[in-house]
């Protein structure tokens, strides 16, 4: 029993550290997406978007009557996904960072019902150009150990 107390504290305490790792990779990705929702030279892009514009510029006059009829009649499908970017254009972002939030908490409770799907995860953050340390085998690892040394907890628990 005692070489089976010195593994678990070996492996407990490499998880905590794998955890522990995870959870300051996870803060700086939501670090990371935070930044995107206020970028700071967005004052900048504006006055070049105004600058860009030519107020003299009257595109109707170099509209056939024909090409105007055309434009009467086109039926757009609008998409939800648009439509929700349109009243919120960060909503992406902040769902991507709440999700790495209860990542962060699945993590720290031990709380696995509550994890958002990885994959998708991962894929979001590399669109956004964040690379993460963070993988499904890594997230797998630390579960089944977690899991592992809390069943044989309770079974000690029981033997006595």
């Amino acid at each position: 029993r005692r070489a089976q107390a010195e593994q678990a504290w070996q492996d407990l305490q490499g998880l905590s550290n794998d955890i522990e790792t995870l959870n300051h990779d996870i803060i700086d990705n939501m670090l990371a997406l935070a930044d995107t929702l206020h970028p700071e030279a967005l004052a900048d892009v504006a006055d070049t978007m105004d600058n860009l514009i030519d107020e003299y510029a009257n595109t109707d006059t170099w509209m056939s009557w024909l090409d105007w009829l055309k434009e009467q009649f086109r039926v757009t499908k609008v998409d939800e996904h648009a439509v929700s970017i349109a009243d919120d254009p960060y909503a992406d972002i902040k769902a991507l960072i709440n999700q790495l939030d209860q990542l962060k908490t699945a993590l720290s409770q031990g709380q696995w019902q509550g994890l958002p799907d990885i994959e998708n995860l991962l894929y979001q953050l590399e669109q956004h150009g964040i690379e993460t340390s963070i993988s499904p085998e890594l997230i797998s690892q630390i579960q089944q150990t977690q899991q592992q040394w809390q069943e044989q907890a309770k079974a000690w628990v029981e033997q006595l």
